[in-house]
């Protein structure tokens, strides 16, 4: 399978105040993967942290439906982004090509792709 370049950035996206989940649409591995920074009314970033200050949803078949969406939270609960907060979702992929490839013996085209799908 070939993967499109895509952005791997979603936001900014504004504080109102009110619960929202805020979607991202480039494919990412697992929830860790990913960089959620979080702005102050001062403009003080802050990384959140995954499963404490935020909260996110793969979709399931990254391959058909990348992305998935988040919600900001206090201590592990869903809550509204503060008016006057911004919040960007980014990718926190290293870029490093991690596949083995055993010489000779049967070709694993599944472990080539995803190796690669990762750059």
């Amino acid at each position: 399978m070939t993967v499109p370049s895509t952005p791997r950035r979603a936001g900014p996206y504004y504080g109102t105040g009110v619960l929202v989940a805020y979607p991202f649409t480039f494919k990412t591995f697992d929830k860790h993967d990913l960089r959620v920074v979080v702005a102050d009314a001062g403009e003080i970033e802050t990384d959140l942290v995954v499963d404490s200050s935020v909260l996110i949803t793969l979709n399931a078949d990254q391959n058909a439906n990348p992305g998935g969406s988040l919600q900001y939270a206090v201590s592990g609960v869903a809550a509204a982004l503060p008016a006057g907060y911004s919040l960007v979702i980014l990718s926190a992929l290293g870029y490093a090509q991690q596949a083995d490839l055993p010489e000779g013996g049967s070709y694993r085209a599944a472990s080539v792709e995803q190796g690669l799908d990762a750059l």
